[in-house]
Order: C-alpha cells, then structure tokens, then sequence
C-alpha cells in the first residue's frame, strides 16, 4: 500500500510541475474592453488629454519638458508623452493638437486577446520594400491607430492619428 501511495504523490507532483500553466500564460493578461474604448476614443488610460487635444490644455495640467527630433516635437511628463507636428521653430505653439500620446503600463497582453478587441493592420516601413503582416503591432482602433508592444516588462502604448503613427515609425504606407 506504502508503494502506491508514494507513486501516487509522484505522479501529482508530476502533473503540478510539468502539467500546469506555464509562467508567460499565466502573467499575460485578457485585453480589456475599456482599454480598447479608450484608444477609440483616441486616449490611454490614465492620460491626460485625448489626441487632439491642444498643447495649452496638456501643458497647463502636466508639468514637462519639450524636445525635438527631425519629424515631430515631444513633450515629455513624468508618464506619458505627447507628440506635435514639427514647425519651422524648436517649441510648440498652444493651438497646436496632439498628434500621438505614448505610455507604458505594467499589465501583459495576449496578442489573440488584442487582435478580439482591435483590427490588426499591414504596413511598408519607408526605409524597405517589404509589407509587415504577421508579426505587426499596429492596430486600427476607431478612426485612430494604435501600437500595442508587449514586453517582458509590461506594455507599451501609442495612440495617434495616421499622419501620427506614421511619422513616429517613419511609415511609408498602411494598409488597412
């Protein structure tokens, strides 16, 4: 009796160790539907501002920093940053509207999860000739797009409008 109770604790500890969820299934995350609202909505939870919002409104409610690269202007906050059509001058004016806002978050998705909640979409990166589908992170989400990067420290998020999302991954053309 002694021998079948220990290969029977043996092949439990088999089925626990080996038979169960493996780490990355169990850390990722369903993509919830009020997340996939709010990029409809052209904003990221926790974000101040939607896309289009005006510079003034972000700047009067979040202190930042503003900087420039060759295709767009960014103002950064101590979570999010926002991204402006870049002028013939080193600032942004107040009238200008947001054209993408980009922030991280701690939560892991599945990429079938995302793909339920948002159309995924092909694209020609400018510097190539080849057409990305399979292994593509952008998403057409309402009338904006949306980049969804899932790392092994959380996620990354972008919602921008098309001149937005193409500027900031220097996109020749999406195919939707």
């Amino acid at each position: 009796m002694m021998k079948w109770m220990r290969y029977l604790l043996i092949f439990g500890l088999f089925i626990v160790l080996f038979a169960g969820p493996s780490k990355i299934q169990a850390d990722a995350k369903s993509f919830p539907k009020s997340f996939a609202t709010d990029l409809k909505n052209g904003t990221l939870p926790g974000t101040v501002g939607k896309v289009g919002t005006k510079f003034g409104t972000i700047y009067k409610k979040l202190p930042g920093e503003v900087y420039t690269t060759e295709s767009f202007m960014g103002y950064s906050t101590e979570y999010d940053t926002y991204y402006y059509e870049h002028q013939k001058s080193d600032f942004i004016y107040f009238s200008q509207s947001t054209k993408a806002i980009e922030s991280n978050f701690n939560s892991k998705y599945t990429k079938a999860s995302i793909r339920k909640q948002l159309k995924p979409l092909a694209y020609q990166p400018a510097y190539d000739t080849y057409v990305s589908k399979s292994k593509t992170n952008l998403y057409k989400a309402g009338r904006f797009y949306a980049y969804i990067d899932r790392s092994s420290d959380g996620t990354r998020a972008i919602v921008a409008t098309k001149w937005g999302m193409k500027n900031y991954f220097m996109i020749d053309k999406i195919y939707e």
